[in-house]
């Protein structure tokens, strides 16, 4: 019995010290906080104009 019969996913390479490159899997929470931040500082702005 071999257990390489039952790994489905391999293991990342390993990587150089100095390798800069982005990894594949990038966040989206950066994109989920501009997308909610921007109708609310509009609002904001929107706002103080009136006041």
């Amino acid at each position: 019995m071999r257990l390489s019969h039952y790994v489905v996913t391999r293991r990342a390479l390993p990587r150089v010290a100095n390798d800069n490159r982005r990894p594949r899997a990038v966040p989206a929470w950066p994109w989920a906080v501009a997308i909610v931040a921007a109708p609310t500082l509009t609002a904001a702005l929107i706002l103080t104009q009136l006041i």
